[in-house]
């Protein structure tokens, strides 16, 4: 068998004299190695600052990058063959079996992880789906039977969604980790494991704190989503969660939900009957009352409470407009535009029928109505409705919807 290159056999005993040199220190030593190792990124920038002595060994530092929450941005550039070095180092840490074993380093590794991020312009470190990688490290670690390592594994997840001008990679590997990030936390909500939860509300949040809207959308679904849990304790973390992402945004709460409302209005509201908790602290975190809540948002609930047949909600809508029959909220302009536009691209085989015996459902009062009357009703903001829907859908799912000078034509969606 041929012998490697001398190169390659170089770093293959320099990595193996690193790991026994690991294996042999202490729990104490391995951190404060870890500690001291991500500060060289710092040195390199010229941007580390010695500000005392402490306690464990490791003298306290401030970078403006690491440390503040401001918009500071990678400046100029020192030495990368130091930060290269620092990199590989706690590269081949990660992937130490004793280190996989240890609970405080590992902690404090995940802790430092992201001023090696901060001040590393390789995209191979940032990249999250790299195989072996920091990020696979990260989200990996989401799962950890260790509360404090999945926690500072949330906070770390933000440093490789970048935000606030702190990221020094490029735009496509940042819209990567983005939806990445997004999928390993949904399928991990998903398996509704009570002891994750605490885990995957702070993640996301983390995640809304730098998201941009499509992906802000998502997380605050999701957010909105454990408000309603059955626990209670769940619920409030969630509910803190929410305050805090606003926080970080610089807005309040009702500034933060009034873009997406059109995906959220449903979800803050469909179990106002039978789980009524979602839509009390909605309205809290508002400073409203519910019964405000529900006109607020009306015009984009009502629409998939007709399709999902949520008739006990709508009568909720109803009386908190002062009104006492299911159907008058409907018949409101804006409210029947929105609410026809959403039925007209529904896949079914008889569209008509089907639109109608949904408002049917909803109240007796539409059964001497036929779908081309409540059309005839509101063509206008109907049509608007439409062409909005059109305008946000991607080209796959663009509705394709003709509108006649006398008459409709739908081809489904």
């Amino acid at each position: 068998m041929s012998q490697p290159p001398k190169r390659e056999a170089r770093q293959l005993a320099t990595n193996s004299s690193r790991v026994s040199a690991f294996n042999r220190l202490r729990d104490d030593d391995r951190c404060l190695l870890i500690e001291l190792l991500c500060r060289v990124p710092c040195a390199a920038d010229n941007s580390l600052t010695i500000t005392g002595p402490s306690d464990i060994g490791a003298p306290r530092t401030y970078c403006p990058l690491c440390d503040d929450t401001g918009e500071e941005s990678l400046g100029a550039v020192g030495s990368e063959e130091s930060k290269d070095a620092a990199c590989a180092m706690f590269a081949t840490i990660i992937k130490i079996p004793s280190f996989l074993e240890s609970r405080r380093p590992r902690v404090v590794a995940m802790i430092s992880l992201r001023r090696i991020l901060r001040h590393s312009t390789d995209s191979r470190l940032w990249d999250l789906q790299r195989a072996g990688g920091l990020g696979q490290w990260c989200t990996q670690s989401l799962q950890s039977s260790i509360r404090e390592l999945r926690l500072a594994a949330g906070r770390a997840l933000a440093a490789f969604l970048g935000g606030y001008g702190q990221a020094s990679c490029d735009e496509s590997t940042l819209d990567r980790n983005r939806v990445y990030a997004v999928g390993v936390l949904k399928l991990l909500s998903d398996k509704n494991v009570a002891h994750l939860h605490e885990t995957c509300i702070a993640a996301w949040g983390q995640v809304g704190r730098v998201a941009p809207d499509e992906e802000l959308n998502l997380v605050l679904l999701q957010l909105l989503e454990y408000l309603g849990h059955r626990n209670m304790i769940v619920s409030a973390f969630a509910f803190n969660e929410i305050l805090a992402v606003a926080d970080a945004r610089r807005v309040i709460p009702r500034q933060l939900f009034a873009p997406f409302w059109g995906t959220l209005g449903f979800t803050a509201i469909k179990d106002l009957v039978s789980k009524p908790q979602t839509s009390k602290m909605v309205a809290e975190l508002l400073h409203t009352s519910v019964p405000v809540l529900l006109k607020l948002i009306q015009t984009h609930a009502l629409p998939w409470l007709v399709l999902t047949k949520k008739r006990d909600v709508i009568q909720k809508i109803a009386e908190a407009r002062g009104e006492k029959e299911t159907w008058e909220p409907l018949i409101d302009g804006h409210n029947l535009g929105a609410t026809l536009a959403l039925l007209l691209v529904q896949d079914v085989p008889d569209l008509p029928s089907y639109c109608i015996s949904l408002f049917r459902h909803v109240s007796p009062h539409f059964e001497n109505f036929t779908l081309k009357d409540l059309l005839a009703s509101e063509p206008t903001l109907t049509a608007l409705e439409l062409f909005k829907a059109c305008g946000d859908a991607d080209d796959t799912r663009k509705p394709r919807v003709s509108v006649h000078p006398h008459c409709w034509h739908w081809r489904g969606c």
